[in-house]
């Protein structure tokens, strides 16, 4: 049955979430929850994460934990010694306390969405309620983005908690006007567009209208990538942009051979463009990354100040505490320098074991209920946006991150993919 027939039963005679999953409602529950103050944010992500607790009952409690999974508890556990002994020497600051106490709690819920996730069943009209939600998240956010072009306001503040649609910047030419979207950070959009395309890449293979409803929702979300002017967003998601629609239509099972000549055509364009004018591509990746000097020096001058404090004071454990360093905290805007800095050298193993163990599991699961890569590729490609941003940093890109992984892991929800009209594959196991 086609995605667009899965679509119209779950509209027939059911509310919104009646009948669907409560794994499934962060999709739906996404806008609100980014719009929402941090404090609301970790609220609601835990009242969720408890229904999904009392909804399994004891099966959860018996659920045979995945390797990987195991690896980061033993990070956040870690991470949660290393808050206990900073404390123990005495704190002043109590906000980044807490702070750190949310991050701790937000990776445990983070968990618990994904082995709610992964120990779910689904069926085709459950798979295509999550493969539509995403397309929806980012309608949403593309109308944020044309409200942004007649909107005379940057920010919007509701007692005291201030939203922003666009953000400003001084580059070396002179200011510009960054995308927000009422994220965070401009990188929001970025943490977005790399977490969910590989569920656009799934959904493609369900029915021909999803395919072309794949392609045009990765093309309008690295338009908006584009519109924040991120430099890690221009690159990584250009990556996953350009994967994305390669490897969709190369895949396309009706008209196969012409979506392939397609995406080698542009694949032989683009490689003799890039060789013609290589000099010319590297001098416009420097004006780029140079665009922003101050930005880079105060990166990575966090950057080293926090590896410093680390290897001083904690190698092993870690400061566990983000305490500030002028306007930001230190292991802030890098994940894995975060990591380091929060749990040391033991922590930050456990945590990385963890992550890649479950692009591994990903990829692996792809290869047996999939029997293709793509999708697991492109959830890897995400690391590198890391490099430059913070997973934790906000509760619902984290949330989001394990739900999404979690659907990946899931053979139940992969295989669905393997369904509809375009068997690109092969036939469903």
């Amino acid at each position: 049955m086609s995605t667009d027939r899965h679509i119209n039963n779950a509209n027939n005679g059911h509310g919104l979430l009646k009948g669907k999953k409560r794994e499934t409602f962060l999709l739906v529950l996404l806008w609100p929850l980014i719009v929402m103050p941090k404090t609301f944010q970790f609220a609601v992500l835990l009242c969720l994460c408890c229904s999904i607790l009392i909804a399994k009952g004891s099966s959860f409690a018996t659920q045979k934990l995945p390797v990987p999974i195991i690896f980061i508890l033993l990070g956040c556990m870690v991470h949660s010694l290393s808050i206990i002994l900073q404390c123990a020497q005495g704190i002043n600051d109590f906000t980044r306390v807490f702070a750190a106490i949310n991050t701790v709690l937000i990776w445990l819920i983070a968990i618990i969405f994904f082995l709610g996730v992964t120990s779910a069943s689904y069926s085709e009209d459950e798979f295509d309620f999550v493969y539509r939600w995403v397309v929806i998240d980012f309608i949403i956010l593309f109308c944020i983005y044309l409200f942004s072009l007649i909107s005379k306001s940057n920010t919007f503040t509701f007692g005291g908690y201030t939203l922003y649609l666009r953000r400003l910047d001084y580059l070396a030419s002179g200011a510009t006007v960054r995308f927000a979207g009422f994220m965070e950070t401009v990188l929001g959009p970025g943490h977005l567009y790399c977490i969910t395309s590989p569920i656009l890449v799934l959904g493609s293979f369900r029915s021909h209208r999803s395919l072309r409803i794949s392609l045009a929702t990765l093309i309008i979300g690295y338009y908006l990538v584009l519109q924040t002017h991120s430099r890690i967003g221009l690159v990584v998601c250009g990556l996953v942009f350009a994967i994305s629609v390669l490897g969709i239509l190369c895949s396309a099972s009706k008209g196969r051979d012409i979506y392939s000549a397609i995406a080698i055509l542009l694949g032989i364009l683009l490689f003799v463009l890039l060789c013609l004018n290589v000099n010319n591509v590297i001098k416009s990746f420097e004006e780029v990354f140079n665009s922003r000097a101050g930005s880079n020096s105060a990166r990575f001058g966090i950057y080293r100040k926090s590896i410093e404090k680390t290897m001083n004071e904690s190698p092993i454990i870690g400061i566990g505490i983000k305490y500030m360093l002028g306007n930001f905290p230190y292991g802030s805007h890098c994940t894995y320098i975060g990591l380091l800095y929060k749990s040391g050298i033991l922590g930050a193993v456990f945590f990385l074991l963890g992550l890649f163990g479950i692009i591994n599991q990903i990829i692996r699961n792809m290869q047996h209920y999939f029997r293709s890569i793509l999708p697991g590729l492109i959830a890897g490609l995400y690391f590198g946006l890391l490099v430059f941003a913070d997973l934790d940093a906000s509760n619902w890109v984290i949330c989001l991150a394990f739900v999404v992984w979690g659907f990946l892991s899931s053979p139940a929800f992969v295989s669905v993919a393997n369904r509809g009209e375009g068997k690109s594959h092969g036939e469903a196991n």
